[in-house]
């Protein structure tokens, strides 16, 4: 018996396989290019169809004919003649233009219908990117899929897929925004790259190349580096065009923070129309269905997008475009709390005092760590922070202090005479131009004068935040921070510093 149930299992296996591998066979064969298609090329394909004869006719005229004649791998998505009958003579009846147009269906490489799982972005052979759903190329949809042939795949699709502008080119070419394109251009600027000049020669007294006058020169932007890249293809954003009455609105809130020492009215003018552009670009694109109330620039900024503000949307090779009526930045979110940490000092006022100073990890510190100064023996040694373009205004000023290191039965016994740590130091926050302490220097702008530092393990709330003050700055500067040590000089006195983060919140 047991014998005859092996026989049958073994069979059952064997007819299963002979099903799977003929099914299998049969859907090979079914897909399978026949030999004609494989010896042709996608040009030969598709002049050979008729209902492409216009689309071909475009490739021997932009010359893509030859490109899909070569030995590489492309995927074309070939609009019929009744797609192309669509388009307009504005493109088609100009070289530059329609040539792009033809290179925005067809990409390098092979994509099939499967590709798309559900959505593949594809960068086409004019250097723009489009979404790849597998039954449509954007909106266009599919009229037969996945013919294959020696160099490629090619599908039909029923609309043309027209090149949009990329952000940049939007923004230049549009009338909506003309104060906020002036910044931006503004920020335009020439460079010379010398692997892109043209050498002509050696300077024989100094050894360094001669170079052929306007080579290598080129044009870039401080915008696109230093904020998003909106000129770039790969790059999806939102990106917002204040009209002129918004940009004028929120550039005068802006402008009293950026006051600068020589009232100098285009410096201030060039700072607050930066602060105020820098965050209208955001990553990633929000269509209208999807549009939070509140976006967060690149910045950490959040701007609030009110749809009724909405004047234009515009989709764009790399994201969408909004144009506004109003924007309503909160200027808490544009100015938020400046943190130093202590860990991160710009100096010290002694330099030979190196085996004192202790960056110390901590699990209780903002950023994990914090900056002890221990037995240094200096009076009045100090700790320097520098804060870069402070902005013109008034602060309330905080510090973090922890005494967790003080130890009230601990004894220094190599001491003469021995001495017990205290349980409480005083060190003292000051804020000036410079160095209050280097000859010449000018009087401090604030002393917030000497506080207790008290032992954590006498009280837990020891370890919180305390206010020291306001401070209002009057031009937008840098900023020199020193935590002070006290005045005692004497061996027996530990004198210790010890910050976690100095804070400054904007009043407004």
């Amino acid at each position: 018996m047991k014998t005859m149930i092996r026989f049958k299992n073994y069979m059952l296996t064997a007819l299963s396989l002979i099903v799977i591998t003929v099914g299998c066979n049969e859907w090979d064969e079914h897909n399978k290019p026949s030999h004609e298609a494989l010896n042709e090329t996608l040009f030969q394909a598709i002049k050979k169809t008729p209902e492409l004869s216009q689309f071909s006719e475009y490739l021997v005229a932009t010359g893509y004919d030859q490109v899909l004649a070569s030995s590489r791998s492309f995927t074309v998505w070939a609009p019929d003649n009744q797609a192309l009958a669509t388009v307009s003579a504005d493109i088609t009846g100009d070289a530059e233009k329609l040539k792009l147009f033809i290179g925005n269906h067809i990409s390098y490489q092979e994509y099939f219908t499967e590709s798309a799982n559900p959505s593949v972005r594809i960068k086409m052979i004019n250097g723009k990117n489009l979404t790849w759903y597998g039954n449509r190329l954007e909106s266009a949809g599919v009229v037969s899929a996945n013919e294959y042939v020696r160099n490629g795949v090619l599908h039909v699709i029923n609309e043309p897929v027209i090149p949009r502008q990329n952000s940049w080119e939007l923004l230049l070419a549009s009338s909506a925004g003309p104060k906020q394109l002036a910044y931006l251009q503004s920020l335009t600027y020439q460079d010379f790259v010398d692997s892109l000049a043209t050498q002509t020669g050696v300077d024989p007294n100094t050894g360094k190349p001669i170079y052929e006058p306007g080579t290598g020169i080129v044009t870039r932007n401080r915008f696109l580096e230093e904020a998003i890249d909106i000129s770039n293809e790969d790059s999806l954003h939102t990106f917002i065009i204040l009209d002129d009455n918004t940009f004028n609105t929120e550039f005068t809130r802006l402008k009293p923070y950026f006051t600068t020492k020589t009232g100098n009215q285009d410096s201030t003018a060039r700072l607050a129309s930066w602060h105020l552009a820098k965050d209208l670009v955001v990553r990633g694109v929000f269509t209208p269905d999807a549009l939070p109330d509140t976006l967060v620039s690149k910045f950490g900024v959040k701007v609030p997008m009110d749809k009724s503000a909405i004047l234009e949307t515009h989709l764009t090779s790399n994201g969408i475009v909004y144009v506004m009526k109003a924007m309503n930045f909160r200027l808490k979110d544009k100015f938020p709390p400046i943190i130093v940490q202590g860990e991160l000092p710009d100096g010290f006022s002694r330099t030979d005092k190196n085996v004192n100073i202790h960056y110390r990890y901590r699990d209780w510190a903002s950023g994990g760590a914090d900056l002890r100064v221990w037995n240094h023996g200096i009076a009045q040694f100090n700790v320097r922070y520098k804060i870069d373009r402070l902005y013109s205004m008034s602060y309330k000023v905080y510090w973090r202090t922890v005494n967790d290191f003080v130890d009230t039965t601990y004894t220094n016994a190599t001491a003469n005479p021995p001495y017990a740590h205290l349980d409480a130091f005083q060190q003292k926050l000051v804020i000036d131009l410079k160095s209050i302490y280097v000859s010449g220097a000018p009087a401090p702008q604030k002393d917030f004068n000497y506080v207790k530092v008290n032992a954590l393990k006498a009280n837990p709330a020891n370890n919180r935040l305390k206010y020291l003050g306001d401070y209002k700055l009057d031009n937008y500067r840098s900023l020199y921070l020193f935590v002070v040590a006290g005045t005692a000089t004497s061996p027996n006195t530990l004198n210790p510093i010890e910050i976690d983060y100095i804070k400054l919140v904007p009043i407004f």
